[in-house]
């Protein structure tokens, strides 16, 4: 079993899902972040995990994913799924991992702030 983060483009409280053994991972990636236009994803690497994005969804009008935005430092658009890039064994293997929880509280915090700060964020844009 696995721990994904998932970071909804709608602004909602970013979640982590347990994925079972018997999921593929990559059909959890393209139900996770598919668009009606689309399925392609990308992988965004960040320094200790990465975020599966769909591939197209700047194209496509996805809408902009604000957390994920802010953490990956770059425009991301539509749903995300992030996962750890080391292992147990602080390895990087090329696999997916479970999210480290120091990264699933910092896109809370992030969220957090974002919330707090909404109506002053809708002035300035």
């Amino acid at each position: 079993m696995k721990k994904a983060l998932i970071i909804k483009a709608d602004g909602s409280l970013p979640t982590v899902r347990e994925i079972l053994s018997d999921e593929t991972t990559y059909e959890v990636i393209k139900a996770t972040i598919a668009s009606e236009r689309g399925d392609w994803f990308d992988c965004v690497r960040g320094t200790r995990f990465h975020i599966y994005v769909n591939d197209t969804g700047l194209i496509d009008g996805l809408p902009i994913n604000m957390i994920a935005s802010i953490v990956m430092g770059q425009v991301i658009c539509g749903d995300v799924i992030a996962f750890g890039s080391y292992s147990p064994e602080d390895e990087y293997d090329g696999e997916e991992h479970d999210i480290p929880d120091w990264v699933v509280k910092g896109v809370r915090s992030q969220w957090m702030l974002m919330r707090e700060n909404e109506e002053a964020r809708t002035v300035l844009l």
